[in-house]
Parts: structure tokens; C-alpha cells; sequence
């Protein structure tokens, strides 16, 4: 390049002609807006040398993408079949990508994005899992408190595995024994009190397998001792199935009080629920709700 007043040779990045002093015209401005160009290749099926051409739309990638968040292996499965370039005359995928140093090498899909995309979509599953289940699990809890008057609570026994609604926290009791076998069980307690209605949960925890092959006869053995040992009779029982569990039903009365109750074996592990109250009395919406409510966690 020289200067247009005195002819002057000048450097590429002159501003000013060093004879003349002249301000240099016309120097070259960076484009910093031109497209990116595309690789050059050599078609191996038609022969086609010069600029590739995207072989993944536009429209198919945003799906891919989008596919990220519910249907992960599809994103994966998209960009690791699918090749980046091809040859603009044939369509053809076998090519050959120049390199720096002039060779023409072939196309092939980056394992590490494959990896990548498979493990943001793994964590991406578990996260949307985690805050679904958690929203499902309160609306359903509030669907359920819902149903009955203010003050009743769902209460959490962590370590004894259940929940249950009672009117309010229970107080908690263990205790120890052993049955008429000489297995030794620890016995987990949960009472609570509306009134003159009292509203207890037990659990039984053995201290090695018990026989529960007869799970009917089991569940009776367990109401008979109950009702003996709170010196009661028994007025009427009858077995069912709650949920997924062996269940037996009963109530028994004393002189002045009067008590109904479920017995629930939940594996090896049996459970006890009573709701008693006053002889003659009528508790039959309480009890439909404290029973009912009862789930394992």
C-alpha cells in the first residue's frame, strides 16, 4: 500500500504517510459481523471439494433440545447418530473435514458431548423427579387435612415408619416384654387425648423372626391378649384388608368404657390403633378418621 499524495511505500497498520505526513485513507476494517464460515471438505461420494453445509436444521436441534428435559435419551441419541456436516451437492455425510495443516480427516461425533449431554440429562431427571414427588406429596397431605375440622394434625413417627392424624403431637412411650414363645419384643407407644376420647397407636418390634404364616391367626393372638390385658370383652371382630395389609377390626368394652380398634401386620412388623371412650358415647366420625389415615412410609 502507498500514499495516494506522494506515493510514499507504507506499513499495513500506517495511519500517516511518514514523507509526507499525509493521514492515510482507506485502511482495511475488520468485519466482525461476517458470518462464520463452514469447514472445507472433500465429498467421498461425488467428489465435491469446497464449503459443507449444516446437515442438522435448525428446527431439529431446538427439538433436541428441548427433548433435554423430559426425554433426555432422545437429545443424546440425536446428536450422537447425526453428523454436523455434509456435502452440499450430494447430501452425502462421508466426508472429509480440512484440517489445519491442509488433510482432509473424517467427521465424528465428540464423545465427550455425548457424555455431557447424558449426564445433564440424568441430573436434570432427578431433579425434576425430586421437586414433583415433593409437590405431590404436600397437595395430597393438604387434600387430606382438608377433609377434617382445624386443630387435627398429620403426625410423622420417623423411627416407627407411619403417619397418622390425631388431634394433636402424641406422646410417646417405650416399653419391653417377651411372649409366651420367649421371643423379647420392644413395644413403641403414641397416645393423645380430644376430651374424654383417648387415641393410641403401638408398635410391636421383635427381637428376631417371628411365625406369620397364618397371618389371621396371628392377628387374633394379638386382639386376645389386647383385650385381656386391659381386662375388656370382646364384643365383635372381623378381619379385612387395609391397603396392601391383614387387618383385623374389634371392639371390646369394660364397665365404662368402650374400645375399638384395628390390628394391622405390615410384614413381620404388626401395629395396634384404639380409639376408647366413654360407654355410650358416640365416636364413630373420630375413629373413621384417625384408622383411616394411617399409612407406612
Amino acid at each position: 500500500m502507498n500514499c495516494e499524495k506522494c506515493d510514499n511505500p507504507l506499513s499495513l497498520n500506517a495511519k500517516f504517510c511518514g514523507k509526507c505526513g499525509e493521514p492515510v485513507k482507506g485502511l482495511p476494517v475488520e468485519n466482525t459481523n461476517e458470518k462464520k464460515k463452514k469447514p472445507t471438505i472433500k465429498c467421498g461420494n461425488c467428489g465435491y471439494v469446497g464449503e459443507a453445509e449444516s446437515n442438522r436444521s435448525l428446527w431439529a436441534q431446538i427439538l433436541a433440545w428441548l427433548c433435554l428435559f423430559g426425554f433426555w435419551i432422545v437429545t443424546v441419541l440425536y446428536f450422537a447418530t447425526t453428523k454436523k456436516y455434509r456435502c452440499p451437492k450430494c447430501k452425502s455425510t462421508f466426508i472429509g473435514i480440512k484440517d489445519k495443516n491442509g488433510n482432509f480427516v473424517d467427521q465424528k461425533t465428540s464423545v465427550l458431548k455425548v457424555i455431557v449431554f447424558l449426564f445433564l440429562g440424568i441430573a436434570l431427571i432427578g431433579i425434576l423427579s425430586s421437586v414433583i414427588l415433593a409437590s405431590l406429596n404436600t397437595a395430597r397431605q393438604k387434600a387430606v387435612e382438608s377433609q377434617y375440622p382445624a386443630g387435627w394434625t398429620t403426625y410423622n413417627a420417623v423411627s416407627d415408619g407411619f403417619s397418622i392424624l390425631v388431634p394433636h403431637s402424641p406422646s410417646f412411650e417405650s416399653s419391653s416384654d417377651t411372649t409366651t414363645g420367649g421371643i423379647s419384643y420392644e413395644y413403641h407407644s403414641y397416645s393423645a387425648e380430644k376430651g374424654s376420647t383417648s387415641f393410641f397407636i403401638a408398635r410391636y418390634v421383635y427381637s428376631e423372626a417371628i411365625d406369620v404364616s397364618d397371618p389371621d391367626n396371628f392377628l387374633e393372638k394379638l386382639m386376645n391378649g389386647f383385650v385381656s390385658g386391659s381386662e375388656s370383652k370382646l364384643i365383635s371382630s372381623n378381619y379385612s384388608n387395609y391397603k396392601l395389609y391383614r387387618a383385623l377390626d374389634f371392639t371390646s368394652r369394660t364397665a365404662s368404657e368402650e374400645m375399638r380398634g384395628r390390628i394391622l401386620l405390615v410384614g413381620e412388623t404388626p401395629y395396634l390403633l384404639i380409639l376408647s371412650y366413654p360407654s355410650g358415647g358416640n365416636a364413630d366420625a373420630d375413629y373413621s378418621k384417625f384408622v383411616n389415615s394411617f399409612e407406612i412410609k
